[in-house]
């Protein structure tokens, strides 16, 4: 986005607005570094050091 888009996004969206999320199947691979954000909380537990 560029930033004068960012900042009308940010001018008209307020706290508590609801927001339509559209269902994205895509995910990221795990190991490219994002896998924090794309591994559901089981299989990131399974990695952890601490067992």
């Amino acid at each position: 986005m560029s930033t004068a888009d960012v900042k009308w996004f940010y001018d008209q969206v307020h706290f508590g607005d609801p927001v339509n999320r559209r269902q994205v199947v895509d995910t990221v691979a795990i190991n490219n570094g994002y896998d924090d954000w794309n591994v559901d909380w089981a299989t990131w537990q399974k990695g952890s050091a601490l067992k």
